[in-house]
């Protein structure tokens, strides 16, 4: 949207437009039906007849902290869990081809950062949520927003990929259980954050 397209929403309001006349006029004018919507939606109701902005997205130090720290934990946390069921999986059907098992200090690794990073998350989690009731006074994060649109961009493309692996596989004959086992961990992760997130971001939006 331009500053442009804004004021004349402002002025159409406050001269007593209906919403949905101000919005016909500017898809009338060639702009987006979806340009037409968010002109709106920048405005709250009309009060003394003047149409108030609504808060826009900002960066708060705070939030900023508060959302890397969320997603970093979250990130090492998917990662440890993951390279543990991966041991699991090469103790119970071991590749032949390879020279040894992962090492018990890789299972205490994992371990060990599960267990101070996952309780992290989880306090990170629930400050970042305990605010929500208080959001409809608040401006959206955009720290938030550039965040879970990376995550799902990141789980989209691993969940991609797990597909482009078993169809290369199957083309090359070289599909094994311990293979599949492996894909399904990952296609199951990255399934299952991206439906999270994209949820969220419905929810965000519908807000």
């Amino acid at each position: 949207m331009t500053p442009d397209l804004i004021e004349f929403t402002r002025r159409a309001l406050e001269k007593g437009v209906a919403p949905d006349d101000v919005a016909g006029a500017i898809r009338a004018a060639g702009w987006s039906e979806q340009e037409a919507v968010a002109a709106l939606s920048a405005f709250g109701p009309l009060a003394f007849g003047l149409a108030p902005p609504k808060p826009k997205p900002h960066v708060s130090a705070r939030e900023t902290f508060l959302y890397l720290l969320l997603f970093s934990t979250l990130y090492a946390c998917i990662w440890n869990f993951v390279a543990l069921i991966f041991i699991f999986i090469d103790r119970l059907a071991p590749d032949p081809t390879q020279a040894g098992l992962s090492s018990d200090s890789d299972i205490r690794w994992s371990v060990s950062m599960l267990i101070v990073l996952f309780p992290l998350f989880l306090f990170t989690f629930w400050q970042a949520h305990r605010a929500e009731p208080d959001a409809s006074t608040k401006s959206p994060s955009r720290v938030r927003s550039w965040l879970t649109y990376l995550t799902l961009y990141l789980s989209a493309l691993t969940f991609a990929g797990c597909v482009v692996s078993l169809v290369y596989s199957l083309l090359s004959g070289e599909f094994t259980s311990r293979f599949l086992f492996k894909l399904l961990t990952i296609a199951i992760v990255a399934s299952g954050i991206f439906a999270y997130y994209l949820n969220d971001v419905r929810r965000i939006d519908a807000e």
